[in-house]
């Protein structure tokens, strides 16, 4: 399965998309091999008829070889979205500079080299948005003001031989800049910019942006980051930092207070500071996939958090303080060494979704029948030998998870969840297998789907 994944990624990376990632092989000769066995699975589907399924497994289990075995790393190929205009067919008169909104210029395709930005962008006086790709611009002048409308520029594979200088601009409002060197020191000349997404430039430094009073959104993944500025950002609202080098959050985090939503996914997070506890704004907070041996005790004090996922990393225990968590409606704790659930988890009287499988529970409280907003219950993939009586006391539950576990009596008051809509306890081993086949068919007769 995983192989069969890995291909169906590379090849959804060749669509309509304005990007997409090539493998990097440690040697040449890597590269060279797999671009004669792609050569080959291209050949033998253009032959159509039956295809010879034997050699073409064959190729495909040496595709993946080398992707596991040979790649070093991977680089972003960028090209023109195809819904913006080229900056070829603005040239040569094709298309109307007063019509244009969306106008892109590629290196590449529209074989620019220049380093400064061609004249004729100047006279699309209704222009919105901006793609530059594969370039070597050395500066985003002031004239770009001049355009009322341009709120939106995107550059991509952009590489000066100095630092990109940036001239006053009051109306531009979203910049994106990716894979690409030399990056401006700072953006405060951007003076209403609301959203700035610096990923994969393999920044080691975080952005100062403390001057940038309309900056809501700052995204970094895919970078090489592993603290936070010092001057932090009184403004920010929020900032993602997923697939960095991260391993603790330090207290500077405390210095961007305002902070509505932080995503710190793919890391090597095990430590969090007490400092964390003083982002009292914060609504939606993502751990996923990092090394948090437990949930920090922090967390417990961000009462206004709705939105908590803490999907793969190495906690064992949850602490009575989770009922601190009221406003709690979304709680991923799934894929992680949990043993059982505390008795103040009935507390948490919003939530909605509760996401507790592959871990090692085999019991849940009573009190969780206290939960009567929830809708979705995932707890498949545990330890589990009996349908905790608490379940059947969640009238409003829609999605219900029981599978993969050790179960051997299923009862029929469950039909009595009216409300389930999706139900699943498939790889148990049930001994009253009538009741839970009168339990699936009556579930079935109110329109659920059911999990044969």
């Amino acid at each position: 399965m995983r192989k069969l994944y890995c291909f169906c990624l590379l090849l959804s990376s060749f669509d309509s998309f304005s990007q997409h990632r090539q493998p990097i092989f440690k040697t040449s000769q890597d590269s060279i091999q797999f671009e004669k066995i792609n050569a080959q699975v291209i050949e033998l589907y253009k032959a159509g008829g039956l295809i010879k399924t034997q050699k073409l497994d064959s190729l495909r289990e040496q595709q993946f070889n080398l992707l596991e075995n040979r790649v070093k790393g991977f680089r972003y190929v960028y090209e023109p979205s195809k819904d913006f205009t080229s900056y070829s067919d603005l040239k040569s008169g094709k298309a109307k500079p007063t019509e244009i909104t969306r106008l892109s210029l590629d290196g590449k395709s529209d074989n620019y080299a220049g380093k400064e930005l061609p004249a004729e962008i100047y006279l699309c006086s209704r222009l919105k948005e901006l793609q530059i790709l594969n370039t070597r611009i050395e500066i985003l002048p002031k004239k770009l003001a001049t355009l009322p409308l341009l709120k939106h520029i995107e550059i991509f594979n952009n590489h000066p031989g100095r630092k990109l200088k940036l001239g006053k601009n009051p109306i531009l409002t979203q910049f994106i800049l990716h894979s690409s060197t030399h990056l401006p020191k700072s953006y405060k000349k951007i003076s209403r910019l609301d959203s700035l997404d610096l990923s994969r430039n393999n920044l080691t430094l975080f952005p100062d942006v403390s001057k940038n009073k309309k900056l809501t959104k700052l995204v970094l993944f895919e970078n090489s980051l592993s603290t936070f500025h010092s001057k932090g950002s009184k403004y920010l609202k929020e900032l993602n930092i997923r697939n960095n080098k991260y391993s603790a959050i330090d207290n500077s985090i405390s210095r961007y207070p305002e902070l509505k939503k932080l995503t710190a996914n793919n890391n090597a997070i095990s430590h969090v500071d007490e400092a964390i506890s003083q982002l009292k704004n914060l609504e939606q907070l993502s751990f996923y996939q990092n090394k948090l041996p437990s949930i920090p005790s922090a967390l417990y004090a961000l009462t206004n958090l709705r939105d908590i996922d803490l999907y793969y990393n190495e906690i064992e225990r949850i602490e009575p303080k989770i009922s601190n968590l009221k406003n709690v409606e979304i709680l991923y704790l799934s894929n992680n060494k949990i043993f059982s659930l505390p008795e103040s988890i009935g507390e948490l009287s919003n939530l909605k979704e509760l996401y507790i499988h592959h871990n090692r529970i085999s019991n849940l409280p009573a009190s969780l029948s206290k939960l009567t907003s929830l809708k979705v219950l995932r707890m498949n993939n545990n330890y589990f030998s009996t349908i905790p009586e608490s379940i059947l006391k969640l009238s409003n539950l829609e999605n219900l998870d029981l599978s993969h576990n050790s179960l051997h009596h299923f009862p029929k008051e469950l039909a009595s969840l009216t409300k389930l809509q999706l139900f699943n306890a498939v790889n148990n081993p049930w001994e009253n297998a009538e009741d839970f086949n009168w339990v699936k068919q009556e579930l079935k007769s109110r329109g659920a789907i059911v999990n044969d």
